[in-house]
């Protein structure tokens, strides 16, 4: 998946908007640089104007970084690069409406900023976390038994899926709560995000 990011969209509902310095924008692109080694996404983020008066790309972290210059926009790049792109599995992270009306008919997945912040750092934090707990088994007996053991350690480390995702929902009719099946659009937009 090619995930398509409003750089300045996203940095302005992470930290202060007046405060946005090159020292916090590098991190942010550092801090993806360890999200692409995780999750393997291809990852470009694009900036407003830039150090050069024309277009300008450079790898950091193996993150493409993208600045518009002075004769284009962020907006402008992030919909040339979705309508140059239209056989790709591609995601743009943003909360512009400008950006999500012009891409919308590209069958792109649109996602809002802070939702994506989380995403990332929920991912860099389970590994995290993964990393600790790696090698500790509970046990609730003393029994000793080396094939039951590993057998436990692998089933510990297995992720599970749901296999139809259903959604409830509350039915005035029969005061009810009720489970309604997902449609093929929806559980495909989940499965997209379900990546992330």
């Amino acid at each position: 998946m090619i995930i398509v990011i409003d750089g300045y969209n996203l940095l302005k509902q992470i930290f202060d908007p007046n405060d946005i310095s090159e020292k916090k924008r590098t991190a942010f692109v550092n801090l993806l640089g360890k999200y692409r080694e995780k999750r393997g996404h291809k990852i470009v983020i694009i900036f407003d104007a830039g150090p050069c008066f024309g277009p300008l790309k450079e790898k950091q972290r193996g993150v493409q970084v993208l600045f518009s210059g002075q004769d284009y926009t962020a907006d402008d790049l992030i919909i040339q690069f979705v309508q140059e792109h239209p056989t790709k599995e591609i995601m743009v992270v943003t909360a512009d409406r400008k950006i999500k009306q012009a891409v919308k008919s590209q069958l792109v997945e649109i996602v809002e900023p802070l939702y994506f912040y989380a995403k990332i750092k929920d991912a860099l934090e389970s590994d995290q976390t993964h990393k600790k707990n790696e090698h500790q088994i509970i046990k609730l007996t003393q029994d000793s038994n080396e094939e039951v053991d590993a057998l436990m350690q692998e089933a510990a480390s297995m992720k599970i899926f749901e296999k139809n995702k259903q959604e409830e929902y509350y039915d005035p009719r029969n005061h009810q709560i009720k489970k309604q099946q997902l449609s093929k659009k929806e559980r495909k937009k989940n499965k997209k995000i379900d990546k992330l």
